[in-house]
């Protein structure tokens, strides 16, 4: 008979009687060939093995087993991005994204604690925000390089005003020639046409130049122009983003390609680092099935150590300790390409490129059974 008492701990311990009543404390005899023992002792004795066998000490033995385990559960994670002007629109989005996701998976049967978080974060970013012009497609800039030489501040601070009356600040020093008088501006003008962008562009120069003849510093030249296809100046706007990852852990092995297929369709990234394993529940119903043979190869193991003169007895300690997972045996699934497994009728279509989700046919665990026996002997009758 054996008696199961599941620990806190790892492993499982065992008071096992074999149909002899219940195992005694450990004793241990110093001289087992001359027996020194209290009347109270040998009758408690002989309830449990009879008359005419006594303990005389202990025996400690070890046995370690590998067992096969299938994986039954894949552990994986998702990583939900949002955006938007705030935090709190972020987060919104966000929160929606992870509900309609977690209803979908408790439809298919998995738990509530099956989708958890693992990881989170929020930035600002700033992002350039095109103006439309209404009712126009497309619109042109010219752009003119000016040459104009100054010869002293004075008359470089009366050049500057007078581009300024233009919404002209930039006027560059020709800095390739040591203490050159050469400067350059750029005059640049938009327009719906590219005749009409040109012609702006030219009217500004002109009023510039007639300004500074007025001033006797028109000293200027045009040295480039130039009229292209123009997109708008844009408006920079600080958005808010959010980065939230999850993990799924789930025995529905055979719904993974649908999981895959609705991430990808509330476009949630499916991380490649799916992992398959064996579930406590799994490794303990393992366990539970190899203990008879289990206990029988250990009591074989003491009784092989025992002289002739010695009988095993019942044993007074037993611990089964599960070890990490010492192999996982390669996959028997074929590949097209990576993330494409085939692991039912269509549901390679649930799959993207860069996603592997190969599974292990088979993972090994060791186990390791300890245990202490009584050794007995014959009573010798005085």
């Amino acid at each position: 008979m054996i008696n199961i008492i599941k620990t806190k701990k790892t492993g499982i311990l065992l008071a096992m009687f074999l149909n002899l009543g219940a195992a005694s404390a450990v004793h241990s005899f110093p001289n087992s060939n001359n027996l020194n023992v209290t009347d109270a002792y040998l009758e408690l004795e002989k309830s449990k093995y009879g008359n005419g066998l006594v303990p005389v000490g202990t025996i400690d033995v070890k046995h370690l087993e590998i067992i096969r385990l299938k994986p039954d559960v894949v552990n994986f994670s998702v990583t939900v991005n949002s955006e938007g002007l705030t935090l709190t629109e972020a987060s919104e989005i966000n929160d929606k994204k992870i509900k309609e996701f977690k209803d979908y998976l408790i439809k298919l049967g998995l738990s509530d604690k099956s989708l958890t978080s693992v990881g989170y974060d929020n930035q600002e970013k700033e992002e350039i925000v095109y103006k439309k012009v209404a009712g126009i497609e497309r619109q042109y800039k010219a752009r003119y390089s000016i040459f104009i030489s100054i010869e002293d501040n004075d008359s470089f601070m009366k050049v500057k005003e007078v581009l300024g009356q233009h919404n002209i600040y930039e006027l560059v020093g020709e800095s390739q020639t040591p203490n050159s008088d050469s400067y350059n501006f750029i005059i640049n003008a938009i327009a719906n046409s590219e005749k009409e962008a040109d012609k702006k562009a030219r009217d500004i120069y002109y009023a510039i130049v007639e300004k500074l003849n007025k001033l006797n510093l028109d000293t200027t030249s045009i040295a480039a122009t130039d009229v292209s296809a123009y997109s708008p100046d844009g408006l920079k706007e600080k958005h808010q983003t959010i980065t939230h990852r999850l993990a799924i852990s789930t025995d529905k092995i055979d719904e993974i390609g649908k999981i895959i297929g609705k991430a990808q369709e509330l476009d949630i990234i499916v991380n490649n680092d799916a992992r398959y394993d064996v579930s406590t529940k799994a490794k303990q119903k393992a366990i539970e099935d190899v203990e008879p043979l289990l206990l029988q190869k250990l009591e074989d193991k003491a009784t092989s150590f025992l002289s002739k003169k010695y009988i095993l007895g019942a044993p007074t300690r037993i611990d089964i300790t599960d070890l990490a997972i010492v192999e996982k045996l390669n996959n028997n699934y074929s590949f097209e390409d990576r993330g494409s497994i085939r692991m039912g009728i269509g549901m390679d279509r649930y799959l993207k490129k860069g996603v592997d989700i190969s599974i292990q046919s088979e993972q090994k665990m060791q186990l390791i059974i300890t245990g202490t026996f009584e050794m007995l002997k014959q009573k010798v009758n005085e």
